[in-house]
Formats: C-alpha cells, structure tokens, sequence
C-alpha cells in the first residue's frame, strides 16, 4: 500500500476511534458509518470538549461565589451581582490561562491514542515507514488548519454584515417603520444563524485539534513500541 493510502486510511480510522468508537461497527458498515454519521459524531466531540470547559467555568463561579458569600455574610443570592461578576471573571481566568496539561490536552483519552499507535504498526515495517506516514499525515493537517482558517474568515465576514445591517438598517433614524421591523427580521434571522454557525465551527476546530494531537502521540507511541520490539 503506497503512503497516500495509508496516510487516508489512517485519518479515516483514527477520526472514527476519535469521535466515535466504540459505537462504530466493524466490517462494511463501518465505512457507511463514516460518511453517514462521520460529521456529527465529530462535531459532538469537539462539542463534549468545549462543554467540559463551560461547565468547569461555571462550577469554579459557584465555588467562588459561595465563598464570597461566606467571608461577607451575605446570602448567597443576596442579587449582588458585583461579587457574581468578580467571581465569574476570577473562573474564567482560571479556565482560560489553565496549565497546558489541561488546557492542551483536553480530550485527547490514551486508550485512543493506544488503538492508533497499534494501527499504525499495522500498516507500517520498520521506524522509516513512520516518519514517511507521519510526513503525510503533516500535509493533510496543513491543508486542514488552512481551510479552517478560510472559515473563519468567511464567519468574520457575516458578523462584520450583521453589524453593518444593524447601522445601516436597524438603527439608521430615516427608515420607515415597516422597512426597520423587516430588517430586525433579518438581523435576527442572520444572528441565529451565526450563533449556530459559531458553536458549529467551535466544536470542529476543538475537534481537529483532539484528532491531531493524538495522531501525534500515537505516532509516538508506536515508533517507541517498534523500538522496544527491536531490542
């Protein structure tokens, strides 16, 4: 099998052990799986990881705010909202600047890593074969993070037009009536659809970064299992 079969093949398994196994069946239908429900599966993955996040933000709020609450003396939902603010902000510093053996590692599981690393000492002979694998998965993960940038661009794009509808066709003082409420209808409209549009993309990236890096520590991982066998 020549390396470009090899390199799909192995992003094709790996993006099902990733986002999806052990749900996915073997044989035939786990091909269909892959193109069926390949994207969802993929996007709740990244999604599970960002929830992960939210909810700890939330969690370290709660703790902080019943701390307030007990050094103060207040009550706990005194409607205070200076010490929820402090407490919310205090929560999502300790979440956003969290130490990089949570933050980047976040949802990367060994016992998938472990499945991959033995994948790929099936479709490789010898440490070389590795490195040229791992080459082409190099280049797949290049084009990826370009056409995720392309998308980001393109969701930048449609939040700069639903500022400008707004300036221009919400808040401009010389629209009639009917012209200002179906513009409202129109930003609305475009605001669900860049929220959702924003979670979607989210999950994704989070979801891409998962899969890479655990090709990376799989590739690891195998060469160094390879290397023992050697011995």
């Amino acid at each position: 099998m020549i390396i470009f079969e090899q390199a799909k093949s192995l992003m094709r398994e790996a993006e099902l052990i990733v986002s999806a196994d052990p749900n996915v069946p073997t044989g035939r239908l786990r091909e269909l799986m892959h193109w069926v429900a390949g994207t969802p599966w993929f996007l709740i993955r990244g999604f599970q990881a960002i929830l992960l996040q939210v909810g700890l933000t939330i969690g370290l709020t709660l703790i902080l705010q019943a701390f307030l609450s007990f050094t103060s003396g207040k009550p706990y939902f005194s409607g205070d909202s200076t010490s929820w603010l402090f407490a919310l902000v205090v929560a999502l510093s300790l979440v956003t600047f969290s130490l990089p053996s949570r933050a980047v590692l976040n949802g990367v599981r060994p016992g998938n890593l472990l499945k991959i690393a033995i994948l790929i000492e099936t479709l490789v002979i010898g440490t070389k074969q590795i490195s040229s694998l791992q080459a082409g998965i190099g280049s797949i993960e290049k084009q990826c993070l370009e056409r995720n940038r392309r998308m980001t661009w393109a969701l930048g794009a449609g939040w700069a037009a639903l500022v400008w509808i707004l300036s221009h066709g919400v808040m401009a003082p010389a629209l009639s009536a009917p012209e200002r409420a179906r513009n409202i209808e129109y930003a609305a409209f475009l605001s669900i659809f860049l929220g959702l549009a924003a979670i979607a993309m989210s999950s994704y990236l989070t979801a891409c970064r998962i899969l890479f890096l655990t090709l990376e520590f799989a590739f690891i991982e195998a060469g160094a299992r390879m290397d023992t066998d050697h011995r």
